[in-house]
């Protein structure tokens, strides 16, 4: 049986049009800041960005300072995942072809820059030194969650047809 790819829903639109415009290597960079991008407004960002607002301007002792500091996390966020696409069209691509493994281990070097970024988000947001040496607990999480979300990744999104049948067919 031959492995059809599913197609993206809406590739008709300008920015799926844009991005299949761009050059194979840039591709993933934009899809990826773009999922982040994707994934953000479907956690409610319409709703709870304006709710948050509201909270921030009543609550905080220095609002404006407050937003822009929100507004850098929200941008940082989808550089990470324009990380996570970079890292995936340099190293990425070739794990893919790694016997058996290969798709699991591209998941794992597709989701690690985004992983320490969410690190130094997570430092931002507890005003704690961004750029500081990661401690153990900083390894020990991202130990924890590359492996996780790496290998969910790499089942998802980069199995192919050939992976699928090896793995379900039994070994003379």
């Amino acid at each position: 049986m031959t492995h059809r790819k599913r197609p993206i829903p809406g590739r008709s639109d300008p920015v799926s049009r844009w991005v299949q415009s761009l050059p194979a290597f840039w591709r993933p960079v934009a899809y990826g800041a773009g999922f982040i991008a994707f994934v953000m407004g479907l956690r409610g960002a319409a709703i709870v960005l304006p709710i948050g607002l509201v909270l921030l301007l009543f609550t905080s002792n220095h609002p404006m300072t407050d937003i822009a500091k929100v507004v850098l996390i929200l941008v940082l966020a989808i550089v990470g995942g324009g990380l996570a696409g970079l890292a995936y069209s340099v190293a990425g691509r070739w794990a893919r072809a790694v016997p058996l493994v290969g798709p699991y281990l591209a998941g794992w070097l597709t989701v690690a820059p985004y992983i320490v970024m969410v690190d130094l988000l997570v430092r931002l947001v507890k005003n704690q030194p961004v750029w500081a040496p990661f401690g153990a607990v900083d390894y020990f999480v991202a130990g924890l969650l590359i492996p996780i979300f790496g290998t969910q990744l790499g089942y998802m999104m980069f199995r192919t047809s050939d992976s699928e049948s090896a793995a379900a067919e039994p070994h003379a």
